[in-house]
């Protein structure tokens, strides 16, 4: 066996996305328009000898040799007939589960009546336990749109409304009591440390928080530099009893707030443009998710940022267009492995190795839409749509995510035929080239063993 000699090829060592490693040759001569690798790799076969082209070898291995996937099943299609004067079908807004068998959803009907519905087997059976706000204690003669809700424990949750008040349970969603906030704005974002610590941001500035479950709250000065005024409803994220992140803005104005002591006034915002939803792990590890807009149809990259000081500095781990291409607008993790990010018409993405790599498990369906999600197990994970409709995901190991053949090892160049820019696809990543009789030969290293195969052409 002959090796090739690329002594001089071999310049960088440089990795790319999706946990491909890129291995970047230059004086490689290309005959245009030929479609045999030796041709492609023989020196000096070129008429131009002095033409520097580059080859990127992209070698990228299969990281997720035990991925996770998402089988999903239509539990519920809340259609209600029996709200007086007309049927109407449910819209939901939010969905938590305590457990793998306790869920509770949130919504409306024909943007009217408020929308509690629940779950204490896991979904086998949902049942409607509040269709008006004047079911709610004590009973104030005006409409509430229920946005998300959150367990604080087993039989503790708390759901935010549009006019400042916050519902609360503490028999697991059966009864309800209203608390009012001390504001009237409509609140949109929730956050919560503990059970005992809260943070709510609504419009106008709103920033509410709670230190004894929700029973009370108090109103936070807001931040008042120039940059908030540029207000759009963002994120908020409250990372000890005593530390909080907000996001405020909307596009290229937005940007973010780290407040070590919530009791002081905000300090100036950082720039923090695309990704306005937050979720943070702990104090420093945290998750920023959002949209960054392209093309005249409104699509959008799918943008994903995490931390790991706080909030200071960040960085891009995913930058793509993933269909459907609408941007993403929740992220969570249930631990420092296991995290889901959504994003419209659908879109379910899943890692499970700390956010290295991202798996989409979207839902198919004629109609599907949703805001929020509950993630209360690594085997579960409920959705409910503005559709009124409630999908149950299991969230299963497969050994090999490598569908069809997974034990063939395929290599391809692509373009081909090539002019100035070809990458060579291999896969797994440890590899060496081979000149035998003319043929080029990737050899592939498993562990102790070798497998040397011929390179295939791709069209």
């Amino acid at each position: 066996m002959k090796e090739i000699n690329f002594e001089e090829a071999f310049f960088s060592l440089k990795p790319l996305e999706n946990n491909c490693k890129a291995v970047v040759l230059s004086r490689m001569i290309f005959q245009p328009r030929i479609t045999t690798l030796p041709a492609m790799i023989t020196r000096g076969y070129h008429p131009f000898r002095n033409i520097v082209l580059t080859l990127l070898l992209a070698v990228c291995a299969q990281p997720l040799l035990h991925a996770q996937s998402i089988r999903w099943e239509l539990q519920d299609s809340l259609v209600i007939t029996y709200v007086p004067g007309f049927p109407a079908t449910a819209s939901f807004s939010s969905i938590d589960c305590s457990d793998s068998l306790n869920c509770i959803a949130t919504g409306a009907v024909g943007n009217v009546y408020s929308l509690i519905h629940t779950t204490t087997d896991g979904g086998k059976h949902w049942k409607t336990v509040i269709l008006d706000s004047a079911e709610i204690s004590p009973v104030v003669k005006v409409a509430l749109r229920l946005k998300t809700i959150k367990f604080l424990t087993p039989t503790t949750a708390l759901i935010i409304t549009d006019s400042g008040a916050v519902l609360r349970t503490s028999d697991a969603g059966i009864t309800w009591n209203r608390i009012e906030t001390g504001t009237k704005s409509n609140l949109e974002a929730l956050s919560v440390f503990d059970p005992a610590h809260i943070a709510v941001m609504g419009y106008q500035k709103t920033v509410i928080i709670s230190s004894d479950s929700g029973k009370t709250w108090k109103i936070l000065p807001s931040p008042s530099d120039s940059a908030s005024s540029q207000w759009g409803v963002g994120g908020i994220a409250l990372t000890s009893p005593k530390s909080m992140a907000l996001t405020l803005g909307y596009g290229d104005t937005s940007g973010i707030y780290l407040n070590e002591d919530i009791s002081k006034p905000w300090p100036n915002p950082q720039p923090f443009i695309s990704t306005h939803r937050l979720f943070f792990l702990n104090k420093q590890d945290g998750w920023a998710v959002g949209r960054k807009a392209f093309g005249p149809a409104h699509n959008a990259y799918d943008i994903i940022r995490r931390t790991y000081d706080g909030g200071k500095t960040w960085e891009t781990v995913v930058n793509d267009s993933i269909y459907p291409a609408y941007g993403l607008t929740v992220i969570k993790f249930l631990d420092d492995q296991h995290g889901v990010a959504i994003g419209f018409f659908g879109k379910v993405l899943l890692t499970h190795d700390g956010g290295k790599t991202w798996k989409p498990n979207s839902i198919v369906a004629p109609k599907t839409n949703f805001i929020e999600f509950a993630y209360p197990t690594k085997n579960h994970i409920w959705i409910a749509t503005v559709f009124g409709q409630i999908f149950h995901g299991t969230i299963s190991e497969t050994s090999d995510v490598r569908s069809e053949n997974s034990n063939q090892t395929t290599a391809a160049i692509i373009p081909n035929p090539a002019d100035k820019r070809a990458v060579l696809l291999l896969d797994p990543s440890e590899q060496e080239l081979h000149s035998i009789s003319g043929q080029y030969f990737v050899s592939i290293h498993k562990g102790d063993t070798i497998q040397t195969l011929p390179l295939t052409i791709v069209q």
